[in-house]
């Protein structure tokens, strides 16, 4: 690891950022040296521009946006190059409505996945609205029974917070625990101390595909806010729930649930 990469080691750490966001930046901007074979202290912004310019053709929105975030924070708090950081911009995205399925796709979605730790690992996002990271964190005493909730110690920007823990909920999990007997973590993994992200997207894909929907774990938590939202579920609650800092990303959950567009008044 070159000098430049320890540094920005040590800075995101002392920041508090998240592994997987350390994971990430290093990652990019490791890449972002590799793409000219030199130092990043050797490249400047016509080099950023040219870089960009080729990922906008070669990778997706998200893993661009990540990149910009990465170069912006090496050259911010690394190289100490503040007016640099200002001149990388991040790309602007189109906006779009969450997919969202009914609740009777997901219980059909459920019942064709055959794997019971990757069946349950995809109730608990649907029934707690977990993003899928925080899921397959979970430790068994993350589990509080007695107030019925679920701890979340690793939410985006390494927030904690709690989430519902439903009665049935609780039952798919003691029903798991009995089977798995997991020591630490719930869903414990083969290779690591949980199970991984892809195993989970693969087996919510094959599922989808078996049922004819196009569903992602994501569309899971997406799927749990809009829901609660038309049994009536205060908008502010579900904003605590999802572990949102803001209201108006909750506040997308009103654009997508047509029943709360039929449940306003015809004032006419």
């Amino acid at each position: 690891m070159s000098l430049v990469l320890t540094k920005m080691k040590e800075d995101l750490l002392l920041r508090n950022y998240s592994l997987c966001t350390q994971k990430a930046y290093l990652w990019h901007v490791r890449a972002y040296q590799n793409f000219y074979s030199k130092d990043v202290m050797e490249l400047g912004e016509a080099e950023i521009r040219k870089y960009l310019l080729h990922m906008q053709t070669n990778y997706s929105l998200s893993q661009m946006k990540q990149a910009v975030g990465a170069l912006r924070f090496v050259y911010k708090y690394t190289l100490n190059q503040e007016w640099l950081k200002d001149r990388i911009a991040y790309p602007r995205q189109e906006k779009t409505l969450p997919k969202v399925i009914t609740q009777e796709q997901v219980k059909l979605l459920f019942s064709v996945v055959k794997n019971l730790k990757s069946r349950t690992v995809l109730q608990t996002i649907y029934g707690a609205g977990l993003r899928l990271q925080e899921a397959i964190r979970l430790k068994v005493r993350d589990i509080d029974s007695t107030k019925m909730l679920l701890r979340i110690q690793h939410g985006k920007g390494n927030k904690e917070r709690n989430s519902m823990l439903s009665p049935n909920l609780l039952e798919i999990l003691r029903s798991y625990y009995r089977v798995y007997q997991p020591k630490e973590y719930l869903f414990a993994g083969t290779r690591q101390d949980y199970v991984s992200e892809t195993v989970i997207q693969r087996a919510c894909a094959e599922a989808g595909r078996k049922v004819g929907i196009e569903v992602s774990p994501h569309t899971l938590r997406h799927s749990f806010a809009t829901h609660l939202l038309e049994q009536g579920t205060d908008i502010r609650l579900i904003q605590e729930l999802l572990g949102h800092s803001a209201l108006r990303t909750t506040l997308i959950y009103t654009h997508v649930s047509t029943s709360v567009f039929r449940a306003v008044k015809d004032l006419l």
